[in-house]
């Protein structure tokens, strides 16, 4: 396990994975497509996919992961629906649903991939090549 004691982190292919790859990623081949991540101390990773279905329309799936020894970030993504926006918000109408699972993996400082399973119908399996947009403000990856 490429452990580091200092940050935890973990390396994935060429790239450590630290907090420094938290912000925005996209493959620019999927244009309206895009991913949050954010990298938490303890080798967690909070991702969002703003995604479509077969038939066009919005989706939006949510999970956390674990850096695995490989220096994988293997995700439960799912999907939730049943509530509304705004003052009508009640937690009791959210219906969290297991989509499936998302794999990231970083090749350097701008550069991934993720590879995604899904378990539910509408959807099929496949890999993105994804490209930083966005990083955090004073926190800049550097190779």
């Amino acid at each position: 396990e490429a452990v580091l004691a200092k940050t935890g982190a973990l390396f994935a292919g060429n790239r450590l994975i630290d907090g420094s790859l938290s912000g925005s990623w996209y493959d620019p081949a999927r244009a309206g497509e895009g991913f949050v991540l954010e990298v938490l101390p303890d080798a967690q990773v909070v991702a969002s996919w703003y995604t479509y279905d077969a038939e066009g329309n919005q989706t939006w799936l949510y999970g956390q992961g674990a850096i695995d020894a490989q220096g994988a970030v293997t995700i439960d993504a799912y999907i939730t629906n049943g509530a509304r926006f705004g003052s009508a918000f009640n937690p009791a109408d959210v219906n969290l649903v297991l989509w499936g699972t998302l794999t990231f993996r970083f090749n350097d400082c701008d550069h991934g991939t993720v590879t995604y399973f899904p378990t539910v119908t509408g959807f099929e399996s496949g890999s993105l090549d994804i490209y930083r947009l966005t990083d955090i403000q004073g926190n800049r990856c550097r190779e």
